[in-house]
């Protein structure tokens, strides 16, 4: 589990951007305990992979 501040280092995902995407309900799934919010890796690999887009270049 990754706090929205091992994301920002990690995925380079700004927690700012992670908080304003929980408020919007969009973006990755997360887990909140009390105040605190939590991000699978799995589950940030899966969306970050979910908004590739394939080009002729990658066909192979």
């Amino acid at each position: 589990m990754l706090a929205p501040k091992d994301v920002e280092r990690e995925f380079g995902i700004r927690q700012k951007t992670l908080a304003y995407w929980r408020q919007e309900c969009i973006g990755p799934a997360y887990t909140s305990f009390g105040r605190r919010v939590f991000y699978e890796r799995s589950v940030l690999e899966e969306y970050i992979a979910s908004g590739r887009i394939q080009t002729l270049d990658t066909i192979k």
